[in-house]
């Protein structure tokens, strides 16, 4: 397992905050989480974790790599665990994120 941790822009949290958003860690993973088993170890693991994808770490490499800076939004419509397509909410996640 690697782990690589990316600067924050300083006024992140503070943004967040404003537009009503969350704002903390996200991993990035080889593949996703589809269990309360799994998604428990990674939170006690990652204390405060707020999301979990799999294309983030790779952008935010690649901007580090460019001196670019980067900002990552994400809209959320499921919840990590089983993978119950019925209950996620893209609509409302895109709404979300289109906001931000």
């Amino acid at each position: 397992m690697h782990h690589a941790e990316f600067e924050v822009w300083t006024e992140a949290a503070d943004s967040a905050c404003k537009l009503r958003a969350g704002f903390g860690p996200a991993l990035t993973l080889s593949a996703v989480t589809g269990d309360h088993a799994g998604a428990a170890r990674l939170e006690a693991r990652y204390p405060g974790v707020q999301t979990e994808g799999m294309e983030g770490a790779g952008v935010a490499h690649a901007a580090m790599l460019a001196g670019v800076p980067v900002v990552e939004v994400r809209g959320i419509s499921n919840l990590v665990g089983p993978r119950d397509r019925a209950s996620w909410q893209i609509g409302t996640a895109l709404d979300a994120a289109q906001r931000v």
